[in-house]
């Protein structure tokens, strides 16, 4: 499932690369010089946006206390209702 939500990400970093590309070689600067300052921030918004997104990813919300646990979870570690499947 993950990798399917890859994809739409991956297209955009090419089209926004692409962008790059082209304004660099508009403005007569050396491509390189753009992709690693694009590839700097990109990663530098990587890192804050992680921390925030890393608890909810591959986890569900218990329906009785709202916890969030693993998905593949048989009973919620909080409250101990038990998950259908």
């Amino acid at each position: 499932m993950l990798f399917l939500l890859a994809w739409p990400i991956l297209v955009i970093l090419l089209v926004i690369f692409a962008m790059i590309y082209n304004d660099a070689i508009k403005r007569g600067m050396h491509p390189t010089t753009a992709f690693l300052c694009a590839t700097i921030a990109f990663t530098i918004i990587g890192i804050i946006i992680y921390p925030a997104v890393r608890n909810i990813i591959g986890k569900k919300a218990c329906l009785k206390c709202e916890t969030m646990v693993p998905e593949d979870s048989k009973y919620c570690y909080q409250c101990g209702e038990r998950f259908k499947g």
